[in-house]
């Protein structure tokens, strides 16, 4: 999981923390320490995002500076069982034939894939480019840079990582839809699944 993920859980388990609180349960939870700087910088993405409501400010019992109180947004919390039902639907759908199983993968990648803005007039670096910042607005963390032969793409973060590890279907899902909004077949190279701090996608830079 990344910090991000953390802090959320944090959150949701907490109802609301302070940064200090935060920190102390980061290092728990992650065997190391995390700079306030830092984890106001992933509050101030989370808070951009909508999945952190905005501080409220309580006085400290001791003299200093008051402290800001986060919380999870309200639709971020009390998910109930979504994430398990999803993983169901996906379980459900996976056991179908291959042919009506994709048919409904392919429909539901081409209904996200709308929502990016893209001309197949644009250069490779340009869709890459691009990919990017659709990723992130669904929080992805994605990051690119170039490689010999072509571009690689990370994503830090998965958007799903409340959903029961059931089904391989959503990271399918997710290299498909980043093979159509960038327009080229790529290559996985890394997995967050398998136990990778990110997942990495090769994007070969044809001439």
């Amino acid at each position: 999981m990344s910090t991000r993920q953390h802090i959320l859980g944090i959150l949701s388990e907490r109802g609301e923390a302070t940064i200090d609180e935060i920190a102390t349960s980061l290092r728990l939870r992650m065997g190391k320490s995390v700079s306030s700087v830092t984890i106001r910088y992933h509050l101030n993405i989370l808070l951009g995002e909508g999945l952190v409501s905005e501080p409220r400010t309580v006085p400290r019992t001791s003299r200093g500076r008051p402290q800001h109180v986060f919380a999870a947004a309200a639709c971020n919390r009390g998910r109930g069982n979504s994430a398990e039902m999803l993983s169901y639907l996906l379980n459900a759908i996976e056991a179908e034939s291959e042919a009506v199983s994709g048919a409904v993968f392919d429909r539901v990648i081409l209904a996200m894939s709308r929502e990016a803005s893209f001309s197949a007039l644009d250069s490779l670096e340009e869709r890459i480019s691009n990919s990017v910042v659709f990723l992130n607005s669904r929080g992805y963390d994605a990051a690119v840079e170039k490689s010999r032969g072509g571009y690689v793409l990370h994503t830090s973060s998965c958007p799903y990582h409340d959903v029961p590890k059931r089904t391989n279907s959503l990271c399918s899902l997710d290299m498909r839809l980043i093979e159509v909004v960038v327009g080229r077949p790529i290559v996985r190279l890394t997995r967050i699944a398998e136990g990778d701090n990110v997942c990495s996608y090769f994007i070969e830079e044809i001439f």
